[in-house]
């Protein structure tokens, strides 16, 4: 297969059509060398896409890039061939989230394993502690704490080469990992960690950028005060978290808000805090978002048959989630 740089560059669409077939036999200079930087801009194009779209949307397409992207890095030689297996490392972190996204976290744990191999390929340390954190995560929607804690802590070795971005994600990650097996000393000691690097975030990596957003830590935290049923406490972080919640977050923020609120023993307020959930759920296909207003349910057993239950029964039923019937 020979590839006409013009026609090679001119979209998305082209590219996923180019990858049903294996660039069998393409020569070297046959890869064009602004090739890196095309697949460079296509991921952050997908993961703008992700703010708004469903996971199920995005991954046959996401795939198809990666599927190139891979070809041509099989094909070039020298810097080129090592900054494609990057971008193609970077491409299969996306697909291992969005994977974990759409609910199907074997998937995840398949594509999880291949960011590894690609990353190593690409002899990237950074990207491969990257890889390891993202993997830690997959185990953390498992829901396996000493796993999480395991990878998390593998992507920490040599920390002292790492850059800031990475080790935020990897401090994160092992702090969910802590607060799975209820350890909340460990837990907090690890944030605390990781919020003396945010200021020094100065990479260009196209990955791991949830790190630069607002409130990052915060969200991190209270997400783990939720998950340890702490109750009042994490409904205090969460309303400082809220009001700059992107629209796809926001959902989820607010399902975990809700949560926080009924272990809290305030039924009322959490079956009105999952309304804006409920109306992101409608919206947007996401296995992570139902999850989350699965586990606010179960936080709201005590009153299922009271007004507050009532009333989040009404709201998922809109969205048909079944759970909400149970009970």
């Amino acid at each position: 297969m020979t590839i006409d740089r013009r026609t090679f560059l001119v979209d998305s669409g082209a590219v996923a059509m180019m990858a049903v077939a294996p660039v069998r036999g393409l020569s070297s200079k046959a890869v064009p060398p602004e090739s890196a930087e095309y697949f460079r801009c296509r991921l952050e194009e997908f993961w703008q896409a992700d703010a708004a779209q469903s996971p199920r949307q995005l991954i046959p397409s996401a795939v198809a890039q990666f599927q190139v992207n891979a070809h041509l890095a099989a094909s070039a030689e020298g810097g080129l061939r090592q900054q494609l297996w990057r971008t193609a490392a970077a491409f299969t972190g996306l697909i291992t989230w969005l994977y974990q996204d759409a609910g199907q976290l074997d998937r995840a744990s398949i594509w999880g394993t291949r960011t590894l191999e690609m990353a190593h390929r690409a002899a990237d340390s950074q990207l491969i502690a990257h890889a390891l954190a993202n993997r830690a995560m997959v185990d953390m929607d498992h829901g396996d704490g000493p796993a999480t804690v395991e990878l998390a802590t593998a992507a920490l070795v040599g920390e002292r080469s790492l850059c800031a971005k990475v080790k935020i994600q990897a401090l994160q990650q092992a702090a969910h990992g802590y607060a799975l097996v209820g350890d909340r000393s460990t837990c907090d000691q690890l944030l605390d960690r990781a919020a003396r690097f945010i200021g020094r975030i100065d990479d260009d990596h196209p990955w791991g950028n949830a790190a630069r957003t607002p409130l990052y830590l915060e969200v991190q935290r209270a997400t783990c005060y939720t998950r340890m049923r702490l109750g009042e406490e994490a409904v205090r972080l969460w309303e400082q978290v809220l009001p700059s919640a992107e629209w796809r977050n926001s959902g989820v923020f607010a399902a975990r808000h809700a949560a926080a609120l009924a272990d809290g023993g305030r039924p009322d307020e959490a079956a009105a805090a999952l309304n804006p959930a409920v109306r992101v759920a409608a919206q947007v296909d996401s296995a992570r978002l139902r999850r989350e207003l699965t586990t606010a349910w179960q936080g709201l057993s005590p009153w299922h048959h009271a007004p507050p239950g009532r009333a989040v029964r009404t709201l998922f039923d809109g969205i048909g989630l079944g759970t909400a019937r149970e009970g």
